[in-house]
């Protein structure tokens, strides 16, 4: 694994990444290379393949916990070290490319809601919806009620 990763770094390098990209992005492939072996055992590490990168992050998402805070990872370090894997896969096997800028599987930041609606607004909006008049109504009705409420 360590020639493989000093690997990589050479090939930042030759790309043009800082120093301090090369050592981000190095030290997030060990960790993904610690959790791959911690996971599935004794299994020789052959490629990346897109399974295991999603299965990297749930558990980045879900279990992992941040050393600083002990809360999970913020959406921006999964981020970075999802990028860290993007970049490892096109420099290192770019003839398998399994994961790259244009999957959607980086994690979202949350939104902030530009608004507050009070629970008595949505409530008498759904009764309007219900009370209009004409077949769909109840549909509609429907609709707004899991809108609101999922």
């Amino acid at each position: 694994m360590e020639k493989l990763i000093e690997e990589f770094k050479r090939k930042m390098y030759l790309d043009g990444k800082s120093a301090r990209t090369t050592e981000v992005y190095s030290n997030s492939v060990k960790e993904f290379f610690r959790w791959f072996y911690e996971s599935y055992g004794n299994v020789e590490f052959k490629q990346l393949y897109r399974e295991n990168i999603l299965e990297y992050k749930s558990y980045l998402k879900n279990i992992k916990k941040s050393l600083h805070s002990g809360n999970h990872l913020c959406p921006k370090s999964i981020n970075s070290k999802l990028s860290a894997l993007i970049c490892f896969n096109e420099l290192m096997e770019p003839d398998n490319i399994v994961v790259s800028k244009r999957d959607l599987i980086k994690i979202q930041t949350e939104m902030v809601c530009p608004t507050s609606i009070t629970k008595k607004e949505i409530e008498e909006f759904r009764q309007i919806v219900l009370q209009a008049e004409g077949c769909g109504a109840r549909r509609n009705f429907a609709i707004v009620t899991i809108l609101a409420y999922v």
